[in-house]
């Protein structure tokens, strides 16, 4: 039987059902996934850089694009999302412990951004972000040592200032996020797919009342 003989009602069931299959698809293409995937890098479907973490945190990002241009960034791991913060924001600083890849990312940056390059191991990573001097309004921890990173951005952040941590679900990370916990911080959990990403992930941004993004 071919679908000609099929009865109308059976090949329209059939049409439905494989309707949302068709969405998905137009979805990973229109957002970069599948350039993402192509590329092994985040991008849009122009190839825009943007942060390796998941479309829904991305998406409220990008609904408070307007509060950026005032606001300061650090960056534990530097990337794509270094180039995202660094065209939206008013100083990102970021540290990666490898220098190659160092490089390639300060070269894409203005001259308001920076890249320091620190072992993973060593002290300095960690610390990179006191070489400043001055507080932080957004700390992004995407890189090593993350629970190390956590309990160090504390540190660092203005009043108003926020933590965005990658990868969340992580058991090694829950100790550090029970102590931004017990100093007052909120948590809001952003879940989905990430650029070129095959699994669901989770990005979670950590707050206080009164703070830069007016969550």
């Amino acid at each position: 039987m071919n679908c000609r003989e099929l009865p109308h009602r059976v090949v329209q069931a059939s049409v439905r059902r494989l309707e949302p299959f068709a969405q998905l698809g137009t979805t990973l293409w229109t957002t970069g996934w599948v350039r993402s995937a192509l590329t092994l890098r985040p991008v849009t479907l122009s190839g825009d850089p943007i942060p390796w973490m998941t479309y829904p945190f991305i998406s409220f990002m990008e609904d408070r694009e307007a509060l950026l241009p005032d606001l300061s960034c650090f960056e534990w791991g530097c990337g794509n999302s270094t180039r995202w913060w660094a065209r939206r924001a008013k100083v990102v600083h970021a540290v990666e412990h490898d220098p190659r890849w160092a490089r390639i990312i300060q070269g894409q940056l203005p001259s308001a951004a920076a890249v320091i390059v620190a072992e993973t191991s060593s002290a300095e990573y960690v610390s990179a972000i006191g070489r400043s001097g001055h507080g932080y309004d957004i700390v992004i921890v995407d890189g090593r040592q993350r629970a190390a990173c956590l309990k160090e951005s504390l540190v660092h952040l203005t009043e108003a200032g926020v933590v965005v941590l990658d990868n969340s679900y992580r058991e090694q990370y829950q100790s550090a996020i029970a102590c931004l916990v017990a100093h007052g911080f909120q948590r809001l959990d952003f879940r989905g797919f990430s650029p070129g990403a095959g699994r669901v992930g989770q990005t979670s941004l950590f707050y206080r009342d009164g703070n830069c993004l007016g969550v």
